[in-house]
C-alpha cells in the first residue's frame, strides 16, 4: 500500500473512532455528562479485559497478523463505540413519558470553540440548564444574533425524558 492509501486509511480509522462519540453527542445527549464518563469506563473495562483475554495469543508465535490486527483495532474502538451504545440504548429503550418543564432562557452562548447553548432556569437542583442549538429543532429561528427562542428573558418548554438507563435527555424543545 503506498503512502496515499495509508493516510486515507488512517483516515478512515480516525473517523471511525470517533464517529460513535459525534453521533452520540449529536442524537442522544444526555444533560450531563456523567453518562460520557460511565459508558467510556466500561468500554475501557472491556478493551482491558480483551486485551488480557488476548495477550498471550498476541505474543506468542500462534497469532497471525490478521488476527492480532483485529484484537488492536477492537481494543481501541471498545472505548468510544462504548459510549455509542449506552447513549443510544438509554434513549432507544426509553419508554417514560416526556415531563415538560417552564424555562426562562437566561442567556445565548455562542463560544468560539464549540457548540451553540441556550442556558435556561433549572428544573432540577442547578443554577442553569443549556439546551444546545440543535435541540432547538423549529422553535429556533435566527434574527441575526441569536436564534428567537433564545431571546434572554423569554419562556420556553423544556421536554425531558427519564432515560432507560436513568440518564435524563431532552426530547423536545416549544416556544411558549
Amino acid at each position: 500500500m503506498g503512502g496515499l492509501g495509508q493516510v486515507l486509511v488512517g483516515l478512515l480509522l480516525a473517523f471511525a473512532w470517533a464517529a460513535p462519540m459525534i453521533l452520540a453527542r449529536s442524537l442522544a445527549d444526555t444533560l450531563d455528562r456523567a453518562p460520557y464518563l460511565i459508558s467510556l469506563a466500561i468500554g475501557l473495562g472491556a478493551a482491558i479485559l480483551l486485551g488480557v483475554a488476548r495477550w498471550p495469543e498476541l505474543r506468542g508465535a500462534r497469532a497471525t497478523r490478521v488476527g492480532a490486527s483485529a484484537t488492536l483495532l477492537a481494543i481501541l474502538f471498545l472505548p468510544t463505540w462504548a459510549i455509542a451504545v449506552g447513549l443510544g440504548a438509554n434513549r432507544l429503550f426509553d419508554r417514560s413519558t416526556p415531563v415538560a418543564h417552564a424555562c426562562r432562557v437566561l442567556e445565548w452562548q455562542h463560544p468560539a470553540k464549540g457548540s451553540a447553548r441556550c442556558l435556561v432556569s433549572s428544573w432540577r437542583d442547578r443554577p442553569t440548564e443549556a439546551v444546545s442549538a440543535a435541540l432547538l429543532g423549529d422553535a429556533a429561528t435566527d434574527d441575526g444574533r441569536f436564534p428567537r427562542a433564545c431571546t434572554p428573558g423569554r419562556s420556553i418548554v423544556v421536554s425531558t425524558r427519564a432515560g432507560a438507563l436513568g440518564w435524563e435527555w431532552i426530547a423536545d424543545v416549544r416556544l411558549m
